[in-house]
């Protein structure tokens, strides 16, 4: 469950780059034990869209669901 517009995200395999809503995002997250791990913010209420881009396959995606500060309606 998210609210409050953060994530902590994890992605694993070979990525070249991640968007959150079609925005870069890669800067925000750092190789730890073959993943790529981090706080990702900016999260509008409602769906989001994290995609993780391989030059070397297909694209993962992921919707992440933003709930207002006071919870789930």
């Amino acid at each position: 469950l998210i609210s409050g517009g953060d994530a902590l995200v994890a992605v694993g395999g070979r990525v070249d780059r991640v968007t959150l809503n079609g925005s870069d995002v890669t800067s925000e997250l750092s190789w730890r034990h073959g993943r790529l791990v981090g706080l990702v913010d900016g999260l509008r209420v409602g769906r989001n869209l994290l995609r993780a881009v391989s030059r070397r396959g297909p694209a993962a995606r992921l919707t992440l669901t933003n709930h207002p500060t006071r919870g789930p309606a």
